[in-house]
């Protein structure tokens, strides 16, 4: 996204919020939204956008993986803690894959870590 000399922090809002709804085809309410790092010096390359929204959906993130929009990029903000234990899932996770008892990435087979917050 096109970065302007005097950008607020209100223009990378509405930025993001048209960038979503035209890519993802969702409306949603963003908490805040700002660029990252400062502005180099010598490049004409627009700084990332980073933003939080309001009421988080699954959908978003379904639909950013299945559509892989140019130049929108979606991800969580997990803690290393988590990601830790999410990593520590990875074997597992491939052997259900390949014995065929997952439900197409949509819930974990049984045998995995319950926890709901990894």
């Amino acid at each position: 996204m096109e970065e302007s000399p005097h950008e607020t922090y209100d223009d990378c809002e509405s930025k993001m919020k048209e960038a979503i709804v035209s890519k993802l085809g969702i409306e949603v309410e963003i908490e805040r939204a700002h660029r990252v790092d400062r502005r180099k010096k010598n490049t004409n390359q627009p700084r990332t956008i980073v933003c939080r929204i309001v009421h988080w959906k699954q959908e978003i993130l379904r639909k950013a993986r299945s559509l892989k929009p140019v130049g929108l990029h979606v991800s969580e903000d997990l803690a290393f803690s988590t990601l830790q234990k999410r990593e520590a899932q990875i074997p597992k996770l491939k052997a259900a894959k390949e014995a065929g008892r997952c439900n197409n990435g949509f819930g974990p087979p049984a045998d995995l870590d319950p926890d709901p917050r990894i």
